[in-house]
């Protein structure tokens, strides 16, 4: 069983900064683990760089839920309300969005986009997954991006795109 570990909004020196599986930047600050330490719950944000059609550089978004096997540094992320479920305790739940969101405004800090985009994993997500979307918008809006577009993705998802 998870043990929640958090009790404050992180500060920026709580949050880590590295490199995802495919190099690019990413934010994670622990959440909960396992009373022997051998399994931590981390908020994980990253920031994919990539070239849109238009041939304009920017990043994908991408939040969720990781689970940290310590012992062999292995890293699984659940980007899905079913998949981060075992791992988020009653207690927990309300603490995620608000260390997403922390680990998103020390990400931004050190990548310094200029070019955000976002997109929902599932086609019309329901309005509990939109709340922690708009979380999301918020702490974008309030670092000074301004969303630019917004709809269906191709994919069937909503996204987000700022500037």
């Amino acid at each position: 069983m998870f043990r929640r570990l958090v009790d404050s909004v992180p500060a920026a020196s709580a949050i880590e900064i590295d490199e995802s599986d495919d190099g690019s930047p990413m934010a994670t600050t622990v959440m909960a683990g396992t009373d022997d330490g051998l399994w931590l719950v981390l908020a994980v944000v990253t920031l994919i760089p990539f070239v849109d059609e238009w041939g304009r550089s920017r990043h994908e978004l991408q939040f969720g839920v990781g689970v940290l096997d310590v012992e062999c540094n292995d890293l699984k992320v659940h980007m899905d309300r079913e998949g981060a479920k075992p791992y988020v305790s009653d207690d927990l739940r309300p603490w995620v969005m608000r260390c997403v969101c922390a680990a998103l405004r020390r990400l931004l800090k050190e990548v310094q986009p200029t070019s955000i985009y976002r997109v929902t994993k599932v086609q019309q997500p329901p309005q509990k997954a939109m709340a922690k979307h708009e979380a999301v918008t918020k702490t974008l809006l309030e670092k000074g991006f301004a969303l630019k577009d917004t709809g269906t993705a191709p994919c069937g998802g909503v996204f987000w795109a700022f500037e």
